[in-house]
C-alpha cells in the first residue's frame, strides 16, 4: 500500500506567509475589514497614561467577532485558538492575548460591543445584502440558573417575611440583655478560649445570612409589586420565570427572540425577557 509521503521533523527553510494558510474567499478578512472601519478613539483616552501597554482594542475585538462566527464564546478557547487556530492567528495579529483580557474586554466595553453588531446590520442594509419587507420573529425558551426547589409563592413570602422579623426581634432583646448585663465595655479576647471565639464567628454569620434574607425578601416583593399577575419568584434569579420547554415540562427560563429579514436572516434585533 502506497501512503502520501509526510514530513513530520522537516523544518521550515522559509517562514511561509500566514495568508498562504487561509483560504483567499475566507470570512475572517471581512471581519478584519469591518473591525478596522469602527471608530475606536476612545479607547486612545483611557489607555492613555502610565502603565504598561494595551493590546489595541482591534485585536479582542476581531477575535470576539470571529469567535461569534465560528459558534465560540468561550474566552478560554478564543484565547487557545489564538495560538492553534491560523484564522485567529491571523486576527489576533500574530499576538496571544490570555483569556483574562478577553473576558474584561467584553465585560468592560459591553456597551461598543453591541454598537458593532448593529453596525454589521447597517453594513448588510448599504450593500442590500437584506429585505426588510418582511421580518419575521422566533424565539427560544433558555433554561435559567436558578433552583426550582428555591421558588416561593406571595402567601409564603408573607410567611416567611414574618418569621424574618421574629428573629430580629429575638436578636435585639438579645443586645439589649448583653448591654444590660456587660454594659458598654469591650471583653478582652486574649484570653478567650478557641470555643468562644468559634461561638462569636458563628453569630456573626448568622447575624450576616439574616441580612441577606432580608435584602432577597425585599427584591421578591418589589418583583410581586411590579407585577401583580405573578404567581411565584426565584429567590436564586429573580428575573426568570416559569415557562414551559420543549418537552412540556415548565421550569424557570428565560424567553430569547429574534427579528431576521425574508431575504439573507441577518439578525436586526434580539432580546431577552
Amino acid at each position: 500500500m502506497a501512503y502520501i509521503n509526510s514530513y513530520k521533523d522537516q523544518n521550515w527553510l522559509i517562514p511561509q506567509s500566514i495568508h498562504d494558510m487561509i483560504s483567499k474567499n475566507h470570512i475572517c478578512y471581512l471581519v478584519e475589514d469591518f473591525v478596522c472601519s469602527l471608530d475606536f478613539s476612545n479607547f486612545d483616552m483611557i489607555y492613555e497614561g502610565p502603565g504598561h501597554p494595551a493590546y489595541h482594542p482591534r485585536i479582542p475585538m476581531k477575535i470576539l467577532v470571529q469567535g461569534m462566527l465560528s459558534k465560540e464564546r468561550s474566552s478560554r478557547k478564543l484565547s487557545n485558538a489564538c495560538r492553534e487556530n491560523f484564522v485567529f492567528m491571523y486576527l489576533s495579529e500574530k499576538v496571544q492575548p490570555n483569556f483574562r483580557t478577553l473576558c474584561r474586554f467584553r465585560k468592560d466595553n459591553a456597551d461598543f460591543i453591541k454598537q458593532a453588531f448593529k453596525e454589521t446590520v447597517k453594513l448588510a442594509f448599504e450593500h442590500n445584502l437584506m429585505d426588510l419587507s418582511l421580518i419575521t420573529l422566533d424565539g427560544s425558551k433558555i433554561k435559567a440558573f436558578a433552583n426550582r426547589s428555591k421558588t416561593v409563592k406571595k402567601e409564603s413570602l408573607e410567611i416567611l417575611d414574618k418569621v424574618v422579623d421574629k428573629m430580629m426581634e429575638e436578636d435585639i432583646k438579645q443586645d439589649e440583655l448583653d448591654m444590660e448585663l456587660y454594659g458598654d465595655k469591650e471583653e478582652n479576647l486574649t484570653g478567650m478560649d478557641r470555643k468562644d471565639m468559634k461561638k462569636i464567628v458563628q453569630e456573626y454569620l448568622k447575624r450576616k445570612d439574616k441580612e441577606k434574607i432580608c435584602r432577597t425578601i425585599s427584591k421578591a416583593k418589589q418583583e410581586f409589586g411590579n407585577n401583580p399577575e405573578l404567581k411565584k419568584v426565584s429567590l436564586t434569579d429573580m428575573d426568570s420565570r416559569m415557562m414551559k420547554n420543549g418537552r412540556g415540562f415548565s421550569e424557570l427560563s428565560y424567553n430569547a427572540q429574534f427579528s431576521v429579514d425574508s431575504k439573507s436572516q441577518i439578525i436586526i434585533a434580539n432580546d431577552v425577557c
